[in-house]
């Protein structure tokens, strides 16, 4: 059978999904609140660990945080001091460590500059979320923190908003400050972050991949 339950649900999800891009430069403009809530209930529609034996409310924590407010400026400090730290813990490490020495260079070189001159999204994003997900067993936070974060792009895209990974934030989990700044037990819950708001400039396209090209059809 080849018929389509629903052709334009499809066809707007294939231009949604072709439109998701990642933002660098967003506008002043803030997004409206109720915006930002449509793409958080996006992220609670997401997979998370059932087998856990908890439900969703008790799994998975957002907060959002607005530029101008000191609640960002504290996060973007605590976010470069740690950027800072780890910057010098992996160029010690690189000297010790062969494969270190031979791979790790160019990241080294990307934390180093953002510990010295901030993160740049911080410089224009007017919204920050923190997404937070329960720690447990099966140990799938970091996949239901993608599945969520993944979710909000979509949305994000959909509402005609850019959208940026902000991937440092998954290394505040370990900051106690940072946690109780989000409103997010600390010890308990893995975290991550995205930049959300109008982008600045229209994204560029990109190159898509031919499925054809990349399937292997594995038949016998």
């Amino acid at each position: 059978m080849t018929t389509e339950p629903d052709r334009e649900l499809n066809l707007a999800l294939d231009a949604v999904l072709e439109r998701r891009r990642s933002v660098r430069r967003f506008a002043a403009e803030a997004p409206p609140r109720e915006f930002i809530e449509r793409i958080i209930k996006a992220g609670t529609l997401a997979p998370y660990a059932g087998l856990a034996g908890r439900p969703l409310a008790e799994m998975r924590r957002f907060a959002v945080l607005s530029k101008g407010a000191g609640s960002m400026a504290r996060a973007e400090a605590l976010i470069t001091a740690r950027l800072k730290k780890n910057a010098g813990r992996l160029k010690l490490l690189s000297k010790l460590v062969p494969y270190l020495r031979r791979n790790a260079g160019p990241f080294v070189k990307v934390l180093e500059n953002a510990a010295v001159n901030g993160l740049p999204v911080f410089k224009t994003a007017p919204c920050l979320i923190i997404v937070g997900e329960r720690k447990g067993f099966p140990p799938v936070e970091k996949q239901a923190l993608a599945y969520a974060l993944e979710n909000m792009w979509l949305k994000a895209a959909a509402l005609g908003l850019g959208f940026q990974l902000v991937s440092a934030v998954q290394m505040m989990g370990e900051s106690r400050e940072f946690m109780e700044l989000a409103g997010i037990p600390y010890g308990e819950f893995e975290v991550d972050g995205c930049a959300v708001g109008y982008p600045a400039e229209e994204p560029a396209g990109r190159e898509l991949a031919d499925p054809a090209r990349i399937t292997k059809w594995v038949q016998a």
